[in-house]
């Protein structure tokens, strides 16, 4: 992805946005961004655009989100560690055997 490029990101539900590099792995979006966006779920697929070129990605997480003084958006977004995977699939499966234990659905 180039430096002086715009990017169109969209994410797993659809909601996109623009914004340019910052030339050190972060976006900046001239729009005031709402963090709840970046749920989990919706960054199980990232579509990162430019000029018609499509990458997309999955397992993403939120690394930085900050309000910058001008209303823009910083945010990072980047891969989950394996780490990172490792405790969501131990999170998942502790979840599911408590609602199995408890009689949930």
């Amino acid at each position: 992805m180039a430096e002086n490029a715009t990017y169109r990101v969209t994410l797993a539900d659809g909601t996109s946005f623009t914004a340019v590099p910052d030339g050190a792995g972060n976006m900046i979006s001239a729009e005031t961004l709402d963090k709840a966006i970046f749920s989990d779920d919706n960054l199980s697929f990232v579509t990162i655009s430019e000029n018609g070129m499509e990458n997309v990605y999955e397992d993403q997480v939120l690394r930085t989100f900050y309000y910058q003084n001008n209303g823009e958006t910083f945010i990072r977004i980047a891969d989950k560690t394996e780490m990172e995977k490792i405790k969501q699939d131990m999170e998942d499966a502790f979840n599911g055997l408590l609602e199995f234990v408890l009689g949930g659905e």
